[in-house]
C-alpha cells in the first residue's frame, strides 16, 4: 500500500529540513511525499529542492514539489495535496512538525488489520519551542529514536489506553461520541488537528471530503468533522507517531490573528449547524459539542471588533437550541 503525505509550507525554513528528514527516515518507503509551497516568500522551497536533489540516490521515496504563485492559505495548498496525490492513503503532516521514524510502518500495520476503515488514528506528542531544541537532533539517526524516544513516548501511549477501545463504528455513533465529546485522551488524540491519523484516499474521494478554503483558521476541524460525519468505521492506534511542535508565534497562537481565529469558528459552526435536520442522537451530540464551542468562544470575545460576532454566535445557538 502506497502512502501520500502531504505538507503545506509557508515561510517555514527554520524548520522545513527537520520535516523534511523526518520523512525521508521512514522506515516504510512505498510513500510518496507532496510539498506544496503555497507563495512562501523565504527559502522554504529552495531547502526542500536541494534536500531531495541530495538524497535522490539514497531513497525510494518519491518527492515532489507543487507551487503556488501566490498565499491562497493551507486549506488550498491541503486541497492541492488531495488532487495530486496517487496513494491509497492520505497523512498530513505540518512542515514545523516531524513524525516518528516508524509513523507510517505503524499506521499501515493498523489498516492492513482493518482494511475497512477510513480513518486510522494514531497519537501525538507536543514539544514546546523551548525544549525542542535540546531533545531533537536535525536528523536524528534512526537508532536513538529506537534507544530514547521511542520507549519514551510509547509509556505515554500506554498511560493514554482506558481499556479496549480499538474499532469504531458509526452505526452506533461511536465515532461522533468519540471525537465530538472527546471523553477521553484530550492531550494525546486531536480533534483539531488532521494529523497523526491515515485517510483512506478513495474515501475521501468519493465523499467529496476538502477543506474549505474560506477558512484559513478551524479548517483542521471542519475537515475532520466532515470524515467523522461520512465514516463507517474508524480504528485506533495507540502508538505515538506524530510530535506537535508548539510555537508562540504560529497563526493559531499569535495575539494579531485572534479575531480571524475566532471568525472563522463562528463561520465553521455555521457550517456544521445545517447537519441538524432531526432531533436524534447524532444532532444531539453535534449541538452538544457546537454549544461547547460557543461558551468556550464568547468568553473570549476582548475586543470592540471581535464583540461583533456575538450576534453571529447568538444566531446559532438559537439554531442548535431545539437539539440540545
Amino acid at each position: 500500500m502506497k502512502t501520500s503525505i502531504i505538507v503545506p509550507v509557508y515561510n517555514s525554513e527554520k524548520y522545513i529540513a527537520e520535516c523534511f528528514y523526518s520523512i525521508l527516515n521512514q522506515t516504510e518507503k512505498n510513500i510518496e511525499a507532496i510539498f506544496v509551497d503555497d507563495g512562501s516568500i523565504d527559502s522554504s522551497v529552495e531547502i526542500v529542492q536541494k534536500l531531495i536533489e541530495e538524497n535522490s540516490n539514497k531513497t525510494n521515496i518519491d518527492f515532489k514539489i507543487i507551487r503556488h504563485e501566490k498565499n491562497l492559505n493551507v486549506s488550498a495548498a491541503r486541497n492541492a495535496g488531495i488532487k495530486s496525490s496517487s496513494g491509497d492513503y492520505i497523512m498530513f503532516v505540518d512542515s514545523d512538525d516531524i513524525i516518528m521514524p516508524d509513523a507510517v510502518e505503524i499506521m499501515l500495520g493498523k489498516a492492513r488489520e482493518y482494511p475497512t476503515a477510513e480513518i486510522i488514528l494514531g497519537g501525538h506528542i507536543s514539544v514546546g519551542e523551548d525544549l525542542w531544541s535540546k531533545l531533537f537532533l536535525p536528523n536524528m539517526p534512526k537508532q536513538i529514536w529506537d534507544l530514547v524516544y521511542k520507549n519514551l513516548f510509547s509509556s505515554c501511549a500506554y498511560k493514554q489506553k482506558q481499556g479496549d477501545l480499538e474499532v469504531l463504528s458509526n452505526k452506533k455513533n461511536e465515532i461522533f461520541r468519540f471525537f465530538l465529546t472527546q471523553q477521553f485522551y484530550k492531550d494525546f488524540f486531536s480533534l483539531f488537528g488532521v494529523w497523526a491519523t491515515l485517510y483512506k484516499t478513495d474515501f475521501i474521494r468519493k465523499n467529496n471530503i476538502w477543506f474549505s478554503e474560506d477558512l484559513n483558521q478551524s479548517e483542521d476541524v471542519y475537515f475532520r468533522y466532515l470524515c467523522f460525519k461520512h465514516a463507517a468505521q474508524a480504528v485506533i492506534e495507540y502508538s505515538p507517531v506524530y510530535i506537535y511542535r508548539t510555537r508562540g508565534d504560529s497563526i493559531s497562537h499569535s495575539g494579531g490573528e485572534q479575531y480571524k481565529r475566532k471568525l472563522c469558528t463562528v463561520l465553521c459552526l455555521e457550517k456544521i449547524f445545517g447537519d441538524l435536520v432531526k432531533k436524534d442522537e447524532k444532532s444531539r451530540l453535534i449541538a452538544g459539542w457546537c454549544f461547547n464551542w460557543i461558551k468556550l468562544w464568547v468568553g473570549e470575545l476582548k475586543t470592540e471588533k471581535e464583540k461583533t460576532l456575538i450576534p453571529r454566535f447568538s444566531k446559532v445557538f438559537e439554531k442548535i437550541k431545539p437539539f440540545l
